[in-house]
Parts: C-alpha cells; structure tokens; sequence
C-alpha cells in the first residue's frame, strides 16, 4: 500500500543541519510500511476471492435465464410445451390462418378435423361521434357589416388535420349579409386548404362548418384580433374533435350532448359492473377518466377513445357469454354523453367443431379463444366457416435442439465451476499494492491479477458442493416415469468428464419418438412438496427431490445458491459468501464484512503510521538544533582564538 498524503498535511523542513533526515526517516517507517502492504494485499486479496466467486454465480444465473425463464417460454424447460416433439401441419401447411395448434403433454398422433370456428369476442360497447356540430351564434346583418381591418375584428385561426393558417376576412361593404360572410368564409377555406375539404353552412343565421368525420377542424383566436366573435364562434363549440386533455367542465359546449356540471367534487360519477367512479369535472380530463378506469380490474374493461373518428366504447377485458358490461350514469351525465351507457351488454364464446376420427364431430364452446383438448394447444385466430385437415406426427427435433442446446449450457457451467476448484495456486503471485501497478503496463497488470486469482476457489466447500448437487441432478432416475438421462442417450462418458455430458443424439431421437410423453415427462415432472418447505425441511427436501424431474431438480440446486429471496433469513448460498451487484447482498455477505475489517484496520493503521512518522521528524528537529547549535558554538570559538 502506498501511503496517501491525504491523511498527513503536515509541512516541514528538513535538511538544514546537513542532516538527511527524510532518508533516515524513510528508512525507519519501512517496516511500518511493510505491515500496511501486507494487510493491503490481504485484503485485496479477499477482494479478488469475492470476484471469483460472482464469476461464478454469473453463469448460474445465465443458465437460469436461459431454460428456467417465464418470459422465454419456448426454452423454459419446465413446460412440456418448450419440448414440442410433435409436427403439425394444417392440410398439407405449415402454418393455418384461422388458428394455430401445439401439441403437448398428453397429445396422440392422428388426423384431426376443425371445423366452423367462431372467435370468442369481448362484451363492447361503441359510442358515436361526441362532439357537437361547429356552428356559430346568430348574426345580425349590422354585425357582419362592421367585419374590417381597422376593426381589428377580420381574422381567425384555423387547424386543419395538424396544419394551421389565418384566414383574413375581406372588409365588409355596407350591405353585406350572412351570404357574403359565408361565400368569403368558403372561398378563403377552399384556398388554404383545397376545395371541397370544409363545407361552410348557414343554419337560422347561424354560420357551420362541415368537414368529413375523419378529418380534425378546428377554429381559435387570433391575437388582438376579435374575429373569432366576428363569425359568431366565440365561446361556442370550435372543433369537430373533443380534447381528452382539457379538463371537462372547459369544454362542455364540444359535447353533443350537454352535460349537467358545476364544476365541484363528484360532479361526474358514474358506475361500470358495480365499481363506482367519481370526479370533479373542473380539474379532471377524459385522459385521467380513462386512466382510472382502466386501472380498475374489478370493473373488468378498458375505456377507449378513437380519434379518427371522435368516439369512445368500452371494451370488456375478458372474452366470451360470461364478460359483460353495465354501465350508468350517476351525476353529470358523462357516459350518456359519451354514448356508452349499457345494461347487461355481453361477450361471445368461442366454438369450434372437432373430429378426433373416433368420436364423432363434436362442438367444443370455451371463453377464450385459447384453449387446450386433448394436449393439443389452440389458438383461434380468424373465424371460419370451412374445415382444416390437421396432422399430428410425432417429431423430436424441435425437443433435441432444445435438450443439445440445455446439455452444452449445463457443461459450460458445470466446466467452469470444474476449473476453479482444480486450479493450482501459484504463491509467487500476490496482489499488486499502488507502487507495484504504476511500475507495470495494463496488461501486465491485467496478467498479473489473473495468476493471482488462480487457484482462489480450489477445492472450496461451496462450489464442491454445487458442482455434486449438479451431477447428482443429472444423474439420478426420476420416479414414477422409470427413466434417466443415461436411459435416453444423455450422460457422462468418463470419470475424466468429471460430470460434463455428452449426447448419443439417435439414442435421444428414437426414446422421443416411441415415447415422447414420458421422456418430457421425465424432465418436467414436478413435486407437490414447495421449494420453501422444502428448504427448511430435510424430509420434505428429500422427497421433494425423489418426486422432481431432471429440470426442477436442477432448478432447485441453481436457487439453493443464487436466489435473491430469503428463505428462513438466508438467501442463496453464493449470495451469501459473496453477494452480487443490485441487491442487497451486495453489502451483506461473508466476505464484505471481511473485506470491510480489513478496510477499517488499514484505516487505524494508517493513522498510527503517521503518528510514529511525526515522531520521527520530531525527534530529528531536535537533533537538527542541537546540532545547530554546537556547529554556532565551534564556529564562534574559531572566530575568538583566530582574533
């Protein structure tokens, strides 16, 4: 350890008697220096054990993610699905587009017939377009007359599909009507934005704006300029779509049909399949409306709003007969504006027509439009009133490529854990202090730290225990199926292989082939008994473990020494020795709070060393004036007897 200057800011002077003092100094602190280096490089030591060891727990952990992995669920091995030993075809296809099919557990080759699919659909209810016509006030012929320039009452703002122009009206002669105002009006629409793209009308003095539903019109002031008022469309409704991020009680007059508000606490509330909503209109939008009821999963739907075309339905989230949707207004009248109010409105089931070739055609309803019969999972896509031929043949390679790719992941980490524990350790390499790294490249730093940390995990107690926990795993037949890997072509050639499996793969091919279920079986079977239980408990963890295929067996040893969860206050064993980065093991582990000792013991050592080396200059500052002061004496003395 190189010590830090940090700790010791003293300044001194040294030197003046011809003394010097920082050598000799240096010189005593050696051994003081040589104990600080020696606890450094224990420590670091321990730092680099701990490394050693998350190498190890990263590789469990990709092995996890890779076949034990909810969300991947075409590799997580405990499915039977992920295996998919059978072939499918769909007359003679691969692939259909009104359903699709899996076999799985408890699947029997043949021919099957489907027939008449009819999806199942969710309980919806679909409004119609909430906002009102864009029309103006009545206007009187004085008030159009007035319309000018130097009235600074002559422009307005419009949006059309995104894209905003000012329109400038033409000053008024003194005779102008609604007529002229309206033909102005149609003929600077038409030339901002294309002919016949907005339609102006005049309804009972009225002006109104017309434009397809699923275009966006919209009118807005002009800075400075009343010309909104001039046309008669200020504070009436001033676009053919609502604003779902306005606040409600703002926008009142955009709905088609008016709502009753007041702008204060539930003044808008409402019931959806027996959840009730409430809301102040003055600080909430549609936005947070649909928010909140969506979030609600005992009201079981999901509130949209179409922009295209300016509508709003709810839609239940669960499919078939048994999805339904009430819907009803309290206050406010929002849904009745919305035009999504309903009474019992309900889903649809799916069906299908099924013929196994022994039973007859047989009609299957479900709620879902996935569904499993027989172990063959279906997936409806696409109603349809034709048949489909569908071929089920047994097919391993789809679960060989799967079990290859498992076994070589399974060798990878089982080789890794293999090596750490029969490293050498080559004691001529000790870890590097301060001084020894700046002397060195990166490199040869790089190098040097590997040969330090060979050998750091040989023979340990906790990767000998998971690398036996692993091959036993492997090795042990699984009851009630009367298989083990070796019976199907998968397992260890050589005392040599210390545990690392090889595949006979036409040995694998044809134990899938003739028996299929009960291979897969022999991988996924699952205990009853709970991994918790079984952990605190050897009984339970013994036939736990007699009941489990290969895949949870091997699950459970991954868990016993990576999982991040505690069961009976400890997490996994690895986590425990030397915690991993993101979770709180990180700081409490074994080998932190060594490595935190060794920290604060260097601390107190540095601090002592500093104290002994202030001593030092001391005493030498004496030394240095007392010297001083006889080489004044001599040379005092040399002065009288020369006079």
């Amino acid at each position: 350890m190189a010590i830090n200057p940090i700790y010791n800011s003293t300044t001194r002077m040294t030197g003046l008697s011809g003394l010097d003092t920082e050598s000799m100094v240096a010189s005593l602190m050696q051994l003081e220096q040589a104990k600080l280096d020696k606890e450094t490089r224990s420590k670091d030591l321990l730092v680099m054990k701990q490394e050693v060891y998350r190498e190890v727990t990263t590789a469990l952990k990709g092995f996890l993610d890779t076949y034990f992995n909810t969300t991947n669920a075409s590799k997580d091995m405990r499915r039977p699905s992920a295996y998919n030993a059978y072939g499918i075809t769909y007359g003679g296809e691969k692939t259909s587009a009104y359903f699709s099919a899996v076999a799985g557990s408890g699947t029997n080759a043949g021919s099957y017939t489907i027939s008449n699919i009819v999806m199942a659909k969710a309980a919806k209810v679909s409004g119609i377009d909430v906002s009102g016509e864009i029309a103006g006030s009545a206007l009187t012929t004085d008030a159009i007359s007035t319309i000018s320039s130097s009235e600074n009452n002559n422009k307005v703002s419009v949006t059309f599909n995104g894209t905003t122009k000012e329109i400038v009206l033409d000053d008024s002669p003194a005779d102008a009507d609604i007529n002229t105002l309206r033909t102005d009006l149609q003929d600077k629409l038409n030339t901002a934005f294309g002919t016949g793209k907005i339609t102006v009308g005049i309804d009972s003095d009225k002006l109104t704006f017309d434009t397809e539903s699923t275009n966006s019109l919209s009118f807005a002031a002009v800075a400075g300029n009343t010309g909104l008022a001039s046309i008669g469309l200020e504070g009436q409704n001033t676009s053919n779509k609502i604003s779902t991020s306005a606040n409600i009680f703002d926008i009142n007059s955009n709905f088609a049909t008016a709502l009753s508000l007041t702008g204060t606490d539930g003044d808008i509330s409402f019931t959806i399949n027996g959840q009730s909503f409430s809301f102040n209109s003055a600080t909430t939008s549609l936005n947070d409306i649909m928010s909140e009821v969506n979030a609600n999963k005992e009201a079981n739907v999901t509130m949209r709003y179409d922009s295209l075309n300016n509508k709003f339905s709810l839609e239940s989230d669960t499919t078939g007969a048994v999805a339904t949707i009430t819907a009803s207004d309290g206050s406010g009248g929002l849904l009745s504006a919305l035009s999504i109010t309903a009474a019992g409105v309900a889903g649809t089931d799916a069906s299908m027509t099924y013929n196994d070739g022994e039973n007859g055609e047989q009609v299957i309803t479900r709620s879902s439009n996935s569904f499993s019969i027989n172990g063959i999972a279906f997936d409806l896509k696409k109603d349809y009133a034709g048949s489909v031929e569908v071929a089920v043949e047994s097919d391993p390679k789809n679960a060989i490529d799967l079990v290859k790719g498992f076994v070589e992941k399974y060798n990878e980490v089982l080789d890794l854990i293999n090596s750490k524990l029969s490293e050498r350790r080559d004691y001529n390499y000790e870890p590097l202090i301060e001084s020894d790294r700046d002397a060195m490249s990166e490199d040869e730093v790089k190098k040097w730290d590997e040969k330090v940390k060979t050998g750091l995990l040989a023979n340990d107690s906790v990767l000998r225990s998971i690398a036996t926990n692993l091959r036993n795993a492997m090795a042990e037949a699984v009851d009630g199926t009367g298989l083990s890997l070796s019976a199907i072509g998968i397992r260890s050639t050589a005392w040599t292989d210390k545990g690392k499996l090889s595949i006979d793969e036409e040995k694998l091919r044809s134990a899938l082939s003739e028996n299929p279920e009960r291979v897969i079986s022999m991988f996924t079977k699952q205990s009853d008994v709970l991994y918790n239980t079984a952990s605190t408990d050897p009984a339970a963890r013994a036939e736990r473990r007699s009941e489990n295929g290969v895949i949870f067996r091997l699950y459970d040893v991954i868990q016993d020494n990576i999982r991040t969860t505690t069961v009976n206050n400890r997490k996994g064993a690895l986590l425990e020795k030397a915690g991993i980065p993101g979770d709180r093991s990180a700081t409490n582990n074994d080998l932190f709070k060594q490595i935190k000792s060794y920290e604060d013991k260097i601390d107190r050592m540095t601090l002592d060393y500093y104290d002994m080396e202030d001593h030092y200059y001391s005493q030498f500052a004496v030394l240095e004036k007392l010297i001083n002061d006889m080489n004044s004496q001599s040379s005092w003395l040399s002065q009288f007897f020369a006079s």
